[in-house]
């Protein structure tokens, strides 16, 4: 999904300062050019998201609540 627009239903797309993030159906989340599942995303601990890149788990701490959020409300929307 690198540098990928999504179209607000199958895949949504945030610019946020230093990475893309696209969510795919809901199940699928790439940041930058790393792509996990949802689920995976959440339960990596600090040290394996501060191994992906210089920075990287400064910029998870401060974007993950509104990633959340996005997952969140896309879920409710029945967006799926």
């Amino acid at each position: 999904l690198w540098g990928v627009i999504g179209d607000g239903v199958r895949i949504i797309t945030m610019a946020l300062p230093k990475y893309t993030v696209n969510l795919l159906d809901c199940e699928r989340l790439q940041i930058g050019c790393k792509g996990f599942t949802v689920k995976e995303w959440f339960e990596f601990d600090d040290n394996t998201i501060s191994s992906m890149d210089d920075g990287a788990l400064v910029w998870w701490k401060k974007w993950r609540p509104l990633i959340e959020k996005l997952i969140e409300e896309v879920n409710q929307n029945g967006k799926k």
